[in-house]
């Protein structure tokens, strides 16, 4: 695997990440574009289907992996990019303490002058995870300044980000917790984020990448972190802003 030649490369914890976080700034991205899915690989052969995958429709585990595959291609079909996939099984298959494979060489790989988007892991300890072992290989003493998006629809969940996330635009002080914590491992801090307004033409698009994962979407929307009066896929809703942390050139 050579990311050397991509100019972005998105980091999706899951298959669904990357189009619900970045489906707008995608589409204004530098190409050509990689999105590299970290849980990308198949299941042990023969292990119990998850309650997840089991909520969603899917008789074994197999039958879920095989239809987020086809689903994250017709994704990044729709946002242009490119889909790689590491081979760590999604969380429920796999031993969440056992370092996560190919990552380390993946961020490694990136071209200095790209454009790297990493999850800022807020309020998913997956992402958190994801984040922290990416940011472990690539240091934080001047090499690549990546990217940290919002984790939606997580982020969008907390209190403040509503109003077109306006505190967290301007104000530090109001980071979520994940986010000052990730300004301090840098010793000039994060840059006040970049917001992205999900409307019109960007919306229609990023809701056409975000329905190809129709498996589960179902089970997003109502999952007890992102449980807020605002629909997933309202035009306004937990989707329509997109938010960017990078750390300061000092």
């Amino acid at each position: 695997m050579d990311l050397s030649r991509y100019r972005t490369v998105v980091v999706s914890p899951h298959f669904d990440d990357a189009a619900l976080s970045l489906g707008g700034v995608l589409q204004a991205a530098p190409g050509p574009v990689a999105v590299v899915t970290v849980h990308g690989g198949r299941p042990p052969a023969g292990v119990e289907v998850s309650e997840w995958d089991y909520d969603c429709g899917f008789p074994t585990a197999e039958d879920a992996y095989d239809t987020r595959v086809q689903e994250d291609a017709l994704a990044c079909e729709a946002l242009g990019a490119d889909q790689i996939l590491l081979a760590n099984p999604d969380g429920p298959y796999r031993e969440k303490t056992e370092p996560l494979v190919g990552l380390d060489e993946l961020v490694r790989q990136v071209a200095a002058t790209a454009d790297l988007y990493l999850p800022a892991g807020i309020n998913q300890p997956d992402h958190a995870r994801v984040r922290d072992q990416a940011i472990a290989a690539l240091g934080t003493d001047g090499g690549i300044r990546p990217y940290f998006y919002a984790d939606l629809p997580y982020t969008a969940a907390l209190p403040g980000y509503a109003d077109e996330a306006g505190a967290y635009l301007t104000s530090p002080q109001a980071w979520p917790s994940e986010v000052t914590e990730l300004g301090q491992r840098y010793g000039h801090g994060l840059d006040l984020p970049r917001g992205v307004p999900v409307t019109g033409k960007l919306w229609e698009a990023k809701r056409r990448a975000v329905l190809c994962h129709a498996s589960q979407l179902s089970l997003v929307a109502c999952m007890d972190e992102v449980a807020v009066p605002r629909p997933l896929l309202g035009v306004d809703g937990l989707l329509a802003l997109e938010v960017v942390w990078r750390p300061s050139a000092g």
